[in-house]
Parts: structure tokens; C-alpha cells; sequence
């Protein structure tokens, strides 16, 4: 089934989230929604599997922010595209990005 954490029930919401890529297989949903949580308030982890009984997952998920006391959630996924790009999690340099192309603003080229 589809591995995901969901906080609050939260709908998906494309302007709230973070495009987490190169993600190797030891990373789960757990310890995304924790390290992201050190950014900012986390509202849904998705990682979606690999297809088939395999198990592992397809090396690419989704962090979705929420409003917190202190930041909106999107300062905190700008802030995650910043702070946690390139961030080494079991040796591999991890891909942080806006998951829709429309919210980032500022442009700019995001880089291999």
C-alpha cells in the first residue's frame, strides 16, 4: 500500500510542498517527517513504493507543510528547499525542491 504519514488529516496541498528526491532506500516516511520537522511544522509525508511486492520505494517522496505559530507554511518549505537541499542522508545528497513548478518564486535555475 501507499506509505504515507498524515498529520490533522491536512488535504494535499501543492503550495505547501516539498519535492524530496534521491532519497535512498533506508529513508522512510518517519524520518523524513522528522527531519523536516526541525524546519518547520510537517502536515503529510508521502513515499510512494515501488510498484510490484518488491517493497522499497521509488527514491522520491512529498513533505507538505502547515501554518504554524511562527512561520506560514510556506516560509517553512522555501526555508526546506534552502536549508535541507543537498543535506547527505546515508551518504546521498538529497534533492529539495518545490514540488509544483508555479509556487517558487523568485525563479532561478534549480540546478542538475
Amino acid at each position: 500500500g501507499r506509505r504515507e504519514m498524515v498529520v490533522d488529516g491536512e488535504d494535499r496541498d501543492p503550495d505547501k510542498t516539498v519535492f524530496v528526491g534521491n532519497l535512498p532506500q533506508q529513508v522512510t516516511e518517519v524520518l523524513l517527517f522528522e527531519l523536516f520537522s526541525q524546519v518547520g511544522p510537517v502536515s503529510r509525508v508521502s513515499v510512494p513504493p515501488q510498484p510490484g511486492d518488491g517493497g522499497g520505494h521509488r527514491g522520491f517522496g512529498f513533505v507538505q507543510f502547515r501554518d504554524g505559530p511562527v512561520n506560514s507554511s510556506r516560509h517553512s518549505a522555501q526555508y526546506a528547499t534552502r536549508v535541507l537541499h543537498g543535506l547527505a542522508l546515508f551518504g546521498s545528497p538529497i534533492t529539495v525542491r518545490w514540488s509544483s513548478s508555479g509556487s517558487s518564486s523568485g525563479g532561478g535555475a534549480l540546478g542538475p
